[in-house]
């Protein structure tokens, strides 16, 4: 099956709640997630290692073969997606369905793939789907893939055509499942966690937010999950008043002539926070680094490899990200920055939508290489 919608409908959480379900009801023989924005998960080089070890986990008949398969071929990572999923997932499930294993019920077979777009590399996206088509054509497993990702071309395209297009049911995440009314049950379990738990419960009234408030939050989200989860974020800082927050948020409107965009609201909403930090310039430098292409492998994910990066004092990066908490986690100094929202790097680098806050890509790489530069030859001078 491929679910798909466009960023911020909730296809992750949608994922993710299905896996946790599929697990519990031992149906879940698998699943990875990517994400753009983390170097470990933005690439396809662990998709099958992660698969191969999850099926080890979930059903232990398989762990002596795939070990085995791994000790006669150690470079078996290094080789192509379809002969790694072919030693190492494949033939040890083969071996165990001829004991009858996919006979039983519940029997562990669905693999969830959550944001295949979120992979790097367009033609890998669509490898990936002909690998999986390739394999399950080949050979006869009774296994099932969900899929999610947003819509691009290259993906409809790869959906559209031969094996896919006869072995795929479609999903797609839009008005008919009155997204509305799951943002609204959302929002009221979100208030209610607030003023259960917030510092500042004595003070917030039994009654707020009073009806039409949610009802202006669900109109303004136009069915996206983004937008009421990226607001709730706002509002529930512990920090600041939650009734004021929520005034503030609900006061923040898109300019004239991008009202009725798609993301209007959202990007109204990336205005103001972009806009209320102390350290703009920092801000944007660090942001620059964080949604910048560059190749797997790259250190630059903690604070800590960032500040050595940018010559900054120790906290410096926690300090300078601090208004932006709502769409940005770096709870761990040594564990990788987080980007809450996938899109808010399509909308830095969008001009249009971000305006004054765009970072533009050519001119970001050509700074990154020249801080790459003044780095080496500070360490080689330190070592003369």
């Amino acid at each position: 099956m491929w679910l798909y919608g466009p960023a911020g409908a909730g296809k992750s959480a949608i994922a993710q709640t299905i896996a946790e379900r599929l697990y519990a009801k031992k149906l879940l023989l698998a699943s990875f997630f990517f994400s753009r924005t983390d170097a470990k998960r933005n690439h396809a080089k662990s998709l099958v290692a992660t698969i191969a070890y999850e099926t080890a986990l979930i059903i232990s008949e398989t762990k002596a073969a795939i070990e085995n398969a791994v000790d006669n071929d150690p470079a078996i990572f290094g080789r192509s997606l379809e002969a790694q999923l072919t030693t190492l997932v494949i033939e040890p499930l083969l071996q165990l369905k001829g004991s009858g294993y996919f006979t039983r019920n519940p029997s562990a077979r669905v693999i969830v793939i959550d944001g295949l777009d979120e992979c790097n590399n367009p033609e890998v996206q669509c490898y990936i789907l002909e690998v999986f088509a390739g394999v399950l054509q080949q050979y006869d497993l009774p296994l099932l893939f969900l899929i999610t990702s947003r819509p691009e071309q290259h993906l409809t395209a790869a959906f559209n055509f031969g094996t896919l297009d006869k072995n795929t049911t479609r999903l797609a995440l839009d008005d008919k499942f009155f997204p509305e009314d799951d943002i609204r049950t959302f929002l009221r379990d979100s208030f209610v966690k607030v003023k259960q738990t917030h510092p500042l419960k004595a003070h917030i009234p039994s009654e707020w937010p009073a009806p039409d408030l949610i009802n202006a939050i669900i109109q303004k989200s136009s069915g996206q999950f983004i937008y009421a989860s990226t607001l709730m974020k706002y509002v529930a800082s512990i920090r600041h008043r939650p009734m004021d927050r929520l005034q503030e948020m609900l006061g923040v409107h898109p300019s004239p002539n991008e009202s009725g965009t798609p993301f209007s609201e959202l990007d109204a909403i990336y205005i103001h926070l972009f806009s209320s930090v102390v350290n703009i310039q920092g801000v944007l430098e660090i942001m620059g680094i964080l949604i910048a292409p560059i190749k797997t492998g790259s250190p630059l994910e903690t604070p800590v490899d960032i500040e050595e990066f940018l010559s900054l004092k120790a906290g410096g990066v926690e300090l300078i990200l601090a208004d932006l908490s709502s769409v940005v986690c770096c709870d761990m100094r040594y564990g990788p920055i987080q980007l809450l929202h996938a899109s808010l790097g399509d909308f830095l680098h969008d001009k249009k939508r971000s305006r004054q806050f765009y970072i533009d890509g050519s001119i970001q790489h050509k700074e990154l290489a020249l801080l790459c530069f003044k780095n080496m030859k500070n360490r080689s001078t330190a070592y003369l």
